[in-house]
């Protein structure tokens, strides 16, 4: 009987699961859209205001479907590991046929990136510090397809911005399924470089994206992809060996600390004006989720980001027609807010752990009770 419940649970987990990633995907096209509406000039204020609520719904619909799934997890009781890791494989294969959809061909080697990290994760745990690399390889690979297809009109703007939002999904719930708890100096210093060189990666997709909308960029192009791949590179060899070496609560959100101030000086180079928003929203979702228990910090994090995603692309509107910042500026400023979400709230303390622990000492333990059930004799507690 126990059995079967788990299975309904597990079965409506992912159900809910699928469901926020499609909350999701409507925030990120409703993001896009704004963003396009920008880009041509359209300065009708209906596509705006539009997109902002279609961002409005998308964080209730996260809020609901974020507390319903923690309730739904509060009741499971079987290994949480092979739940977090079923879960994992169904949101690589729905974001990348979403972003094949989207993109073409980018989309399939998104994939196929995502799907090997999931297999050496799930298989070939000897070799888990480089389970990362396929994952980052994948979006490098992938970037560089849909900014071609971008250049060829076989892509829209939106369909390229999605891209690097899904792309940062991936990337922070790949690291979620990698942490344990423990913590070193170097670990933490693992994991601000490759936070801070997985921001600069997609602040270089921005780059050659920016090029093909016609936006001068002082790299090359050649210099620009190898550079992404030396980003992409380096993020997941830091992320791969600091998961072997483990990472604690507090070395997340130190680091997390030190990539948004990072980030922050980068937005305030490129637009102070964006920066003010972009900066408002990093706080939030590093800083207040603090207050909450596990699940509820997940939960509020994912509608913070939302909600400040909203804020940003608000502003940017606003600004750019006031004439205070270019769109190239506000699309850095979006993708680079959203490096920090991405790089924030990836440490989680499963369940597994206090029960395991708990079973082994139950393991450990005498069962009194049982032999108190097979004999007459009266029980001992000194025993």
């Amino acid at each position: 009987m126990q059995k079967s419940g788990n299975s309904r649970t597990v079965i409506a987990y992912h159900l809910f699961s699928i469901l926020l990633i499609a909350a999701s995907f409507v925030m990120y096209y409703a993001a896009g859209m704004v963003l396009n509406t920008l880009y041509a000039g359209i300065g009708a204020t209906f596509a705006a205001v539009l997109g902002i609520a279609v961002g409005i719904g998308a964080v209730l619909a996260v809020l609901l479907f974020g507390h319903i799934r923690s309730s739904i997890h509060e009741e499971y009781t079987d290994d949480e590991t092979a739940l977090y890791n079923t879960d994992l494989l169904i949101r690589d294969i729905v974001s990348g046929v979403t972003v094949t959809l989207l993109c073409g061909t980018g989309g399939i080697v998104l994939w196929a990136g995502a799907v090997c990290s999931w297999l050496i994760r799930r298989y070939l745990q000897k070799y888990r510090m480089f389970g990362m690399i396929p994952l980052f390889m994948g979006i490098v690979i992938s970037a560089v397809l849909s900014i071609r297809a971008l250049t060829a009109g076989r892509a829209g703007l939106y369909g390229v911005i999605m891209f690097c939002l899904i792309s940062m999904d991936l990337i922070h719930h790949h690291r979620i399924a990698d942490h344990e708890n423990q913590s070193s100096v170097l670990n933490l210093a693992l994991l601000c470089v490759g936070k801070i060189c997985s921001s600069v990666l997609f602040g270089l997709i921005v780059s050659e994206t920016a090029r093909v909308l016609r936006y001068r960029i002082m790299m090359s192009q050649s210099g620009n992809y190898a550079l992404m791949a030396v980003t992409g590179l380096a993020a997941a060899l830091c992320f791969g060996i600091g998961s072997k070496k483990e990472a604690d609560q507090k070395a997340e959100r130190v680091s997390s600390l030190i990539t948004a101030f990072f980030v922050l000086v980068m937005c305030v180079r490129i637009n102070p004006y964006c920066s003010l928003a972009a900066g408002s929203g990093m706080a939030a979702v590093i800083l207040l989720p603090m207050i909450g228990e596990r699940d509820e910090e997940e939960t509020l994090r994912d509608v913070l980001r939302f909600v400040f995603l909203t804020v940003v692309c608000a502003a940017g509107w606003l600004l750019y027609w006031s004439g205070m910042a270019a769109f190239d500026e506000i699309l850095y400023t979006v993708i680079l807010y959203m490096s920090v979400c991405m790089n924030t709230g990836t440490f989680i303390i499963e369940k597994e752990d206090v029960n395991d622990g708990e079973l082994e000492r139950a393991e450990d333990t005498p069962d009194h009770l049982a032999d108190h059930d097979q004999c007459d004799e009266p029980l001992d507690v000194r025993d």
